[in-house]
Order: structure tokens, then sequence, then C-alpha cells
């Protein structure tokens, strides 16, 4: 099934991601091998954190699993999956978002 991709802007902003950032996976390391939506994860939340949608720094990289994870698992989901695929540091989100969120307070 393909994509039906919204005109919300973002996949420019993917493409733009796509061809300056390294084609690994943010928490892994991981090499992406194609283009896909479903390898641009948004840190902060677009939904709860709407004016970030667009933000290239709060977009990171993600294998389509990990995306998956990120958005829909649990803490110790993610746990086993980098137990699995070394080295993985999902803390890496955490410092980012923290992050993000001190930058918006400013």
């Amino acid at each position: 099934m393909k994509y039906r991709y919204k005109k919300n802007g973002e996949l420019e902003v993917f493409q733009s991601i796509w061809t300056t950032r390294s084609h690994t996976s943010f928490v892994s390391g991981l090499p992406i091998r194609e283009f896909s939506v479903w390898n641009f994860a948004h840190v902060l939340n677009k939904n709860v954190y709407p004016d970030q949608r667009l933000n290239e720094k709060n977009i990171v990289l993600l294998l389509p699993a990990e995306h998956f994870l990120l958005d829909h698992g649990t803490q110790k989901d993610r746990e086993v999956y980098a137990q699995k695929n070394q080295p993985c540091d999902w803390s890496l989100i955490d410092n980012l978002k923290d992050e993000l969120r001190s930058s918006l307070r400013r």
C-alpha cells in the first residue's frame, strides 16, 4: 500500500534532511538504504507540538521499526530492541527531547 502524503510541508523537510544528513539511524547507527517517510520521526510529538512539525532539529532518521517503537513501543520493547541491535542508545532521543523542550522555554 502506498502512503498518501498530506501536503503540509513535511515531505519537503524530509527531502531536505535526506540530502543533508547521513543515512543512518539516530539511535542505532544502522544504515537506512532508501528514502521513506517512515524513516523520519518527530522527537517532540507533532500533535502536541504542532509548531515543531517542520523544525528539522525535531526530526531524526530512524529505521521504520525504530520509528514504530518510538511512537508505540514501551520502554521494555525499546530495551529488548537495543539488546538485539547494539549499539543502540534510546537515551539519545530523550536527551534531544529535553534539549528541544528547553529551547522552547527560552
